[in-house]
């Protein structure tokens, strides 16, 4: 990506002023007439390898522009532009190499000076734009979690749901008949496939290694026919660890978007896009009392304001975990 192409690019501008910073030094050491009159050709010469050296300088300077240019061609990097001062200093190089083919070492020492200038403020605008990138990249990276979170717990929940079912209707007719042992072992596949994919998510999500522990459990238990209490106890802890997740990685992209300087906050949305509206709003400590406390015309004005731009069935687990924490009764 961008920020990795830009990465092993990164040296290069340190060289580059480095390179100018002794191009300078060498300026310095030349004579300070104001005209060719009485120069001998030695002295001539000490001009003409400053001056190719600045005329190097100015290629390799104008190449990494260029490869700096295919870098930032699709990034939306508002306020940054690290390309423009290398320009500047190019423009710069050229001007103090005509003058010190002219021989005027002062001239020459000024535009070199401007030249170092802007290419120091080029280094500063790569640093930003770097940090830009790896911001995004981070925003991006919690995003598509997020993304992938909400799918996970909608299909956790209607595991849930269906094991229940599922223990109530064998209960009822005391065996399970050859549709029901059909629904447990596709219940069991769906609970194997979702352990399977947090697993895939551990690396970014630690507490995930946990949940798949438990996603584990319930599809063994599941394969082995046991649907009742205990099994729904794991489901439903399954289900908590997953919502918890959330909210916590709902809070770090939030954090991250305002570092990012963007508007309002940040979901997944429906279709795993980036809406304006957050999940679930982590509040530092309390928030049960705080949820319990507030009116109920203000919960449910808050619970629209949070639930409004994903799925239905996501929006109806957001609105269950916020009753549970008011201690409010609410369906398994």
């Amino acid at each position: 990506n961008a920020a990795q192409r830009f990465e092993l690019q990164k040296p290069e501008i340190d060289k580059l002023i480095e390179i100018q910073k002794g191009i300078i030094s060498q300026t310095e050491g030349l004579p300070r007439q104001a005209d060719d009159s009485g120069v001998d050709w030695a002295e001539r010469g000490k001009f003409q390898k400053v001056s190719q050296s600045q005329k190097d300088l100015l290629r390799r300077t104008s190449n990494y522009r260029a490869i700096l240019g295919e870098v930032f061609e699709n990034l939306v990097l508002m306020g940054i532009d690290p390309v423009s001062p290398l320009k500047e200093a190019e423009n710069a190089m050229g001007r103090a190499t005509g003058r010190l083919e002219e021989l005027k070492a002062v001239q020459g020492l000024a535009e070199e000076a401007n030249s170092l200038k802007n290419l120091e403020r080029a280094r500063d605008e790569l640093a930003k734009a770097m940090a830009k990138m790896l911001s995004s990249a981070n925003l991006q990276q919690a995003m598509q979690a997020m993304s992938a979170l909400e799918k996970m717990i909608v299909e956790q929940k209607k595991v849930n749901q269906e094991t229940m079912s599922l223990d109530k209707e064998a209960s009822e007719k005391k065996k399970m008949t050859d549709a029901m042992l059909e629904t447990l072992r596709q219940l069991a596949n769906r609970q194997v496939a979702l352990r399977d994919g947090a697993m895939s998510m551990k690396n970014y999500l630690k507490a995930m290694v946990k949940t798949a522990g438990l996603m584990g459990q319930s599809a063994e238990r599941l394969g082995n026919k046991q649907t009742g209490q205990q099994t729904q106890q794991i489901q439903s802890q399954t289900l908590e660890l997953l919502m918890q997740m959330m909210v916590k990685l709902q809070a770090e992209a939030d954090a991250m978007a305002r570092a990012m300087g963007l508007p309002g906050n940040i979901g997944t949305g429906a279709d795993g896009g980036v809406v304006t509206e957050p999940i679930l709003r982590e509040v530092p400590g309390g928030l049960d009392d705080r949820w319990a406390n507030l009116p109920a015309r203000m919960k449910q004005e808050l619970l629209e304001a949070w639930t409004e731009k994903f799925s239905p069935e996501f929006r109806e687990l957001i609105a269950l975990y916020y009753k549970r924490l008011s201690g409010e009764e609410v369906p398994h």
